[in-house]
């Protein structure tokens, strides 16, 4: 998903924020990928006049895949914060940990990650409740069949 990043810093350039499903986010600028910074999470962006502009990706939390932009130390603001109810819908499969341990940790982390890809989807926003929802289902029975045979044959 493309977020446009405006800042008056970057002149007549088209700059956005590329959070593409798992990969990591990465800058573009007219739709190609912006210069690497020293760091990992840092790009060079020119503006109309050559002068180089460092822009900083920071990750939010773990459950919203779309970081802070930061632009010459300030932040800019490319999409609305999550609502609490959202990230119940991201993080309910975790409540596998409590269940399952491991197995239902890792499932229920396997869950967390794709409903956090749906939750910033453009889908409809019944459709991405009801996404995340079914994933959670999904999650649960897989832990079923996973797990379950396994705690038979440790004879629990």
């Amino acid at each position: 998903m493309l977020y446009p990043v405006r800042s008056v810093l970057f002149g007549k350039r088209q700059v956005s924020l590329d959070v593409s499903g798992l990969n990591e986010p990465k800058i573009l600028v007219n739709g190609s990928s912006a210069p690497q910074g020293k760091n990992k999470n840092q790009f060079l962006v020119k503006d109309d006049k050559g002068v180089e502009i460092l822009v900083e990706l920071k990750a939010n939390n773990f459950f919203d895949p779309v970081p802070s932009v930061i632009v010459n130390g300030s932040t800019v603001k490319v999409t609305n914060d999550l609502a609490w109810h959202e990230y119940l819908a991201i993080g309910l499969p975790l409540v596998l940990l409590f269940m399952g341990g491991a197995i239902g940790g890792g499932i229920g982390g396997g869950a967390v990650a794709i409903n956090r890809v749906i939750m910033r989807s453009e889908m409809d926003p019944a459709l991405r409740y009801l996404s995340t929802f079914g994933i959670g289902i999904v999650a649960v029975i897989m832990w079923f069949v996973i797990a379950s045979p396994l705690r038979a044959a440790m004879g629990r």
